[in-house]
């Protein structure tokens, strides 16, 4: 965002020692989209630059707010910081200055009056750390600030995180998900404020997919949108026990609606696209004069879903209006007083899950029998698995990473023996599409083989998977809760 020019007459404090032994109360917030209307509110620039910092939280700060100079001690972290800030004049002020080289913070400063009399200071950053804009509330006591429900733009709670300090971020910059992308929680991110960034980043990107802001296709848009509202509900499964049952249904059952209304087309292709990919496994078996019929018949049916994907005017809509409620939803999160238990126990639970599944499969079907209802009940488990993998690699980087390779590699084969499944429907619900009916055998006989080599895949991964029990990767996960 551009922030206009700051209005350097906005007030500042009184020209006298300020706030001596004062505790400041604030919660603090990141913002990705802030009010279109910002630049519509009182504002000034800050400079702030940092003499001394320690580790345990002290500093020393000079800050020039317009044409005000102040020094300022700080101490401690969190809801409430122990602060003294004096005025000092302007020739002081530049003498000082020198010796903050290298921790600088420079921000515009806007002031958003609330309902309820509080004032929120949106802070958009420049320079260095150009593209962070952040939220902080200032409150009478921790009660209030216990209270306060944010706007729905004041997206994750960042007041216990020390990487959003301006200290922190004078020397270290803005902390960086590039290296796990939006799908993994930092190491040294407060747990509940990670899994609040991520969930949100499943929101953001099929809102993103399905208002065209990439230009996709509508089937890309649908398959990422679908993709994200699965990880979404990955999510709220690993934290539920913190959540607790309301509210994880409520969001669970949101995701899931959200992926229903977009079903249709994507179906109608995953058939199209899984006779194409037999077809070329299979040139010999599948010549076109055996399969050319159904395959006019597969593309006119995913055409008309294509079609009502793109011009029903409720569809989309309803999806967005759905994520819009997510959002507010996602924002008030809690994860109670152990943050790091609540992942772990999550996360074995979700394990735990995918062993009786793979239990079952095996108990109901001999080794050369096809399944199907346990396999696709197996792939939902073994996706929740990836994704909370992925979400706590950090309690464990190589194992994680291991552990959500192979849980993928089991869900894409589970995923394809259920594509052919639905295939093989397709063959018997179309028979008249082909012209000898010992061509739609010969199909179906080149689907039950290429599904008995997925499923005995499929069995071996589960087994590296599911052999052994997450004791240690659970301790792991605990362990986040003491860096």
């Amino acid at each position: 965002m551009s922030a206009p020019p700051p209005d350097s007459t906005a007030p500042a404090r009184p020209a006298s020692s300020l706030d001596q032994g004062a505790l400041e109360i604030e919660r603090k917030f990141l913002v990705t989209e802030p009010p279109a209307n910002l630049h519509e509110y009182p504002s000034e620039r800050i400079l702030q630059g940092y003499l001394s910092l320690d580790p345990e939280g002290a500093e020393v700060r000079l800050r020039k707010r317009g044409y005000h100079t102040l020094l300022t001690i700080k101490q401690g972290h969190g809801l409430a910081r122990a602060e003294e800030e004096f005025l000092i004049d302007g020739p002081r002020f530049d003498r000082l200055w020198a010796g903050t080289s290298g921790r600088r913070v420079e921000k515009t400063r806007y002031r958003v009056p609330t309902v309820d009399e509080l004032t929120i200071e949106v802070d958009v950053f420049d320079g260095a750390l150009s593209g962070l804009i952040v939220a902080e509330v200032e409150f009478v006591s921790e009660a209030s600030a216990t209270a306060f429900r944010p706007a729905s733009w004041m997206r994750v709670d960042v007041t216990d995180d020390p990487r959003y300090g301006n200290a922190r971020l004078a020397l270290d910059g803005v902390p960086d998900r590039k290296s796990v992308g939006e799908h993994a929680l930092l190491d040294g991110e407060p747990l509940a404020a990670g899994l609040i960034h991520v969930a949100l980043a499943q929101v953001d990107a099929a809102a993103d997919a399905l208002q065209g802001r990439d230009a996709a296709p509508i089937e890309k848009a649908v398959h990422t949108s679908r993709k994200a509202f699965k990880r979404g509900r990955a999510l709220v499964r690993v934290a539920r026990d913190g959540l607790g049952s309301e509210v994880a249904e409520r969001d669970n059952d949101a995701f899931r609606e959200a992926g229903r209304k977009l079903s249709g087309a994507r179906d109608a292709q995953v058939v199209v696209e899984t006779l194409a990919a037999l077809v070329e496994r299979f040139p010999d078996d599948l010549a076109d004069d055996r399969v050319g019929g159904l395959r006019e018949v597969l593309i006119a049916e995913y055409a008309r879903a294509d079609v009502h994907a793109r011009v029903d005017p409720g569809a989309v809509a309803e999806v967005l209006e759905l994520l819009d409620g997510l959002r507010g939803d996602i924002t008030t999160w809690h994860l109670g007083d152990e943050p790091a238990d609540v992942l772990a126990q999550g996360f074995e639970r979700i394990h735990k899950h995918g062993r009786k599944m793979l239990a079952a499969t095996h108990s109901k079907h001999a080794a050369d029998d096809l399944h199907t209802e346990e396999f696709h009940d197996l792939r939902k488990r073994a996706k929740d698995l990836w994704h909370a993998a992925e979400l706590l690699e950090v309690a464990a980087p190589k194992r994680m990473r291991a552990l959500a390779t192979h849980a993928h590699e089991l869900a894409d084969h589970v995923g394809d023996d259920h594509d052919l499944a639905v295939l093989a429907g397709h063959v018997d619900q179309h028979a008249d599409a082909f012209s000898d009916p010992a061509d739609a055998e010969v199909l179906k006989a080149v689907i039950e083989q290429r599904r008995r080599k997925l499923q005995r895949k499929a069995l071996k991964v589960a087994a590296t998977i599911y052999d052994t029990k997450p004791t240690v990767l659970a301790e792991r996960i605990r362990e986040l809760g003491d860096r």
